[in-house]
């Protein structure tokens, strides 16, 4: 899948890569419908910036942040790029949703009690604290939240968000969570005072009644959309992604790489390490699972984790994936891309554009 779609190319201008991106590096995607992408952006710091802030006891998880949007047809003001701040916030996810409407979902990853959500899509953005303490009638909703939350993933067209101390809720609609671990019992005190990260990495299912979620250090479960079962995995290593993949398979991926291939009480090795940063991603597209992380693209054929078969315009962009509606996003430190309908499409290369930047202002 080498190819780059040539026809209806879309390139961000520079003008919106100065105003939106340049001096920033997208550090989350996802895909909310076919024409509409959305990505969570940090600012990049110097060195000397960096060791100002360090001095001054300043912390750099708060570092400004964007919530950029990608809009294929382009808004009411013929804008295809546009952009909200996202000031005050901790390390934030984001995901999507396309029941009971499309959203864009970005949720805060910090273990404070005032979590931040930000819903974008069919209205206005709505920005609130999550869950909502009191709900309309005055009864208490959500309330999902152990920890910090690490993923978000769209499942059956609806939102998940899973994280520390087995996390896992399910997004309703702009002020309402469904929480979905009253069954689900807490990591073991033991665990938690030895591994501070144990809780939930990822999730993913194949449908409402049949989601795997996967962390800390080999702890899998299933849940059948009523009881959850714990699965008995062959492996105690740190875990990291998951995906419930069209074959029917699930694949699990950890510490260096590692991938495990299953489903119930089921599995085999299919990759033993090898690759430096283990998958941050990975994601069922067309016929494959895809893996990603900031060195690169892989895919899974045959149960053989390799290379993926792109150009390196697209390699460039990795550091993480999404995939939904039949699309899947691509984006990271070198830029971002696309592929659907097995053609690949870049929307920008950083590196380009940055030098594109520097050129301009020498004009000048």
């Amino acid at each position: 899948m080498r190819h780059i779609k040539d026809s209806d190319y879309i390139m961000m201008d520079l003008e919106s890569y100065k105003i939106i991106l340049s001096k920033y590096s997208i550090t989350d995607c996802a895909v909310a419908t076919k024409d509409v992408f959305v990505f969570i952006i940090s600012e990049i710091l110097t060195d000397e910036e960096i060791e100002y802030y360090e001095e001054n006891d300043y912390d750099l998880d708060y570092r400004p942040k964007k919530l950029v949007t990608f809009l294929r047809k382009g808004d009411s003001q013929g804008r295809h790029w546009v952009q909200d701040h996202l000031i005050g916030w901790d390390t934030p996810r984001i995901g999507a949703c396309n029941k009971p409407r499309n959203h864009s979902i970005t949720l805060e990853i910090s273990t404070r009690l005032d979590h931040q959500a930000f819903i974008t899509g069919n209205g206005p953005a709505e920005k609130m604290l999550f869950p909502p303490r009191v709900a309309k009638n005055g009864v208490p909703l959500g309330g999902f939240v152990r920890g910090g939350i690490r993923r978000t993933k769209t499942i059956d067209g609806w939102a998940y968000a899973v994280g520390g101390n087995r996390t896992l809720g399910k997004f309703l609609d702009k002020d309402q969570w469904q929480t979905l671990n009253k069954n689900l019992p807490k990591m073991p005190k033991e665990q938690m005072e030895s591994f501070l990260d144990s809780g939930f990495e990822d999730i993913d299912g194949f449908s409402e009644t049949d989601i795997y979620t996967a962390g800390g250090h080999g702890d899998v479960w299933h849940f059948d959309g009523e009881n959850w079962t714990p699965i008995p995995f062959p492996s105690n290593d740190p875990l990291e992604s998951l995906c419930c993949a069209g074959d029917g398979y699930v694949y699990i991926s950890g510490y260096q790489g590692i991938t495990f291939k299953g489903r119930g009480d089921h599995w085999t090795i299919i990759n033993r390490y090898g690759i430096t940063l283990g998958f941050r991603d990975m994601v069922w597209h067309k016929d494959r699972v895809y893996c990603t992380s900031d060195y690169g693209l892989w895919e899974i054929v045959d149960d053989k984790v390799q290379r993926a078969d792109v150009p390196d315009e697209i390699t460039a962009c990795s550091g993480h994936l999404y995939a939904n509606n039949g699309v899947m996003l691509l984006a990271g430190l070198g830029g971002a891309a696309f592929c659907e309908d097995g053609e690949w499409t870049l929307l920008f290369n950083s590196s380009t554009m940055d030098t594109l930047v520097e050129l301009e202002a020498l004009k000048q």
